[in-house]
């Protein structure tokens, strides 16, 4: 199946959070379910997710795969956020100075 997004050029990491936000677009609808869940953002804001997905396999590098659930919302400017508690739990991950990398690939 394809999904409207299969590259991100706008990824972000976000402290404290130990979850996966994304754009509700880019999986079909057929994957969400409602949920209620309040965050609030490093400047103070906050704003509520309205959908969580069924466990869906998201590919962070080549052969690179982890399976998660996240929750759906439309954040400007941000097609996927992946919080750093989630981050640090990826094994074969490394941590550099341009970003993560994995093997060969680098994520910025």
């Amino acid at each position: 199946m394809r999904f409207k997004y299969e590259l991100s050029d706008d990824l972000s990491g976000d402290e404290g959070a130990g979850c996966i936000i994304m754009k509700s677009e880019i999986l079909p609808a057929a994957y969400w379910k409602n949920c209620s869940m309040e965050f609030r953002t490093t400047n103070g804001q906050s704003f509520t997710v309205s959908l969580i997905s069924k466990p869906t396999y998201l590919q962070l590098f080549p052969r690179y795969t982890i399976k998660a659930r996240v929750y759906g919302s439309n954040l400007p400017r941000k097609d996927i956020l992946l919080g750093f508690d989630i981050l640090h739990s990826l094994k074969r991950i490394s941590w550099h100075p341009k970003g993560l990398k994995h093997k060969n690939h680098l994520l910025p």
